[in-house]
């Protein structure tokens, strides 16, 4: 497997994770009605850690 491939892969595996959390923060709000924060912090880390691995991979491949 190429390096390539495998930086695509962890990206595609943080968009995920990162919808994940996302989805878990909507379901804490409409259903149980309460606000869990927490969620919404890590889909955000999840975002941001995208963008210095894509940036490397540009600049290393």
């Amino acid at each position: 497997m190429s390096l390539y491939l495998l930086v695509l892969l962890v990206i595609f595996a943080l968009f995920g994770c990162a919808s994940t959390y996302l989805v878990k923060f909507i379901y804490c709000y409409w259903v149980k009605k309460q606000i869990e924060i927490r969620y919404v912090w890590w889909a955000c880390l999840c975002a941001l850690l995208i963008i210095p691995i894509s940036l490397l991979s540009q600049w290393l491949l």
